[in-house]
């Protein structure tokens, strides 16, 4: 159960899952490498992978990347997505920045030193757009991914 979403969604960066006698280690995912930038020590480069496509043949690439990050941490993109964003959060609490460097390549910063970037990475799985714009419609809106209305719950 623990892994229950990365067969449907993939990170930059993934948990090596192949053996059951140690601890996982990180492997590359949509990124193939990342290092941190020699110029900034809060900023991660994530150079991702060539030739992958979503499952109805769009390219995925950077501007994929910074698509779903706002979903996830930008609260003013038509994709803002309220659940996604609050266990995204909850995993990733340093998220500072990110951009595109170009179609292959994006950046991540943090907002402390020292943190590694690629270890909460893995918890930061990548969509889809069109899947969120045909199934999605109202995300943000309280609607989920079926256009259902949803509302928060509260302690009374």
């Amino acid at each position: 159960m623990r892994f229950l979403g990365y067969p449907i969604f993939e990170g930059l960066v993934l948990w090596d899952l192949t053996r059951t006698d140690q601890l996982a280690a990180l492997r590359p995912g949509l990124a193939e490498k990342w290092e941190q930038d020699p110029a900034d020590n809060k900023t991660w480069i994530f150079h991702l992978r060539h030739g992958v496509k979503f499952h109805d043949g769009t390219d995925f690439n950077a501007d994929a990347v910074i698509w779903n990050l706002d979903r996830y941490f930008n609260s003013t993109s038509p994709q803002f997505e309220p659940p996604s964003s609050a266990m995204s959060r909850a995993r990733v609490p340093v998220m500072g920045s990110y951009k595109k460097i170009d179609d292959d390549t994006v950046a991540i910063t943090n907002d402390q030193a020292g943190i590694l970037v690629p270890l909460y990475a893995v918890y930061l799985l990548f969509t889809l757009a069109g899947f969120i714009r045909k199934g999605g419609q109202g995300l943000g809106q309280g609607r989920d991914f079926a256009g259902r209305r949803y509302r928060a719950v509260r302690d009374h």
